[in-house]
């Protein structure tokens, strides 16, 4: 019996990919997307004015932190006091907040189930309210931090117009990758926000990758210690 979704014996061949590729609109949304992603790239590359990031990296002691796992999530760009160094976390952080509060405040639990699309693009609003509100907070420790960090300092001239100038960029740096997002969900392949967290990751893969070398072969880390770490993460790449 001939299995219509086998072809020449083969399933997924080069035919079947092209016919993918052919359909309506795909091939847009995947230039679309791949566009965004440059862009997002590029920002990341982008110094955050006032300040000297080969000063920071002098300071590695906050690549064993939380801003170690922060600067994971964007890609690099904390480690670089890039415009992007909060990345697309003030907007996850907003996001989770929203869906939590909807279990405990009424009016947001009818907005998101019983007022449809109208409901949704007024959750979608809040939402972004509240990540702009989480990016000003975020973006004043951050500033803070670097004017604090001496021998060699970060910042060239500190002072209070410093972290004005920076919350001012931050904050507007990370609406954009909030937006960045949106339209990668409307108008590219979709799941905008998390495509950009997975381009985070992958991004300091081969810095992880490069510093897990080094630690083995100066004996900082044992080499069962490494292979235990790689079959943990595959198990739970596999259970996912």
């Amino acid at each position: 019996m001939n299995n219509p979704g086998r072809k020449g014996g083969r399933i997924g061949g080069p035919e079947n990919l092209g016919k993918l590729l052919s359909a309506a609109g795909l091939k847009e949304k995947i230039f679309f997307t791949l566009g965004m992603i440059l862009l997002y790239r590029v920002g990341v590359h982008i110094p955050l004015p006032g300040v000297d990031s080969s000063a920071f990296l002098k300071h590695p002691e906050y690549a064993q932190s939380l801003l170690g796992m922060v600067d994971l999530f964007t890609g690099g760009a904390l480690n670089k006091l890039s415009i992007f160094s909060l990345g697309i976390g003030p907007y996850i952080t907003a996001s989770i907040i929203m869906q939590l509060m909807q279990a405990v405040i009424p009016q947001l639990e009818d907005l998101h189930k019983n007022q449809g699309e109208q409901g949704r693009k007024k959750l979608q609003q809040i939402t972004r309210v509240a990540t702009v509100a989480i990016s000003i907070l975020q973006s004043i420790m951050l500033s803070t931090l670097f004017i604090k960090t001496h021998n060699p300092p970060v910042v060239l001239t500190p002072g209070i117009w410093f972290v004005v100038t920076s919350a001012i960029i931050l904050t507007g740096s990370a609406m954009f990758i909030m937006w960045m997002g949106e339209v990668i969900t409307e108008r590219g392949v979709g799941n905008g926000a998390s495509l950009l967290i997975f381009l985070g990751i992958v991004a300091r893969l081969p810095v992880m990758v490069h510093n897990t070398y080094d630690a083995v072969q100066t004996g900082q880390s044992p080499v069962w210690g490494v292979a235990v770490l790689g079959a943990l993460f595959l198990l739970l790449a596999a259970l996912i």
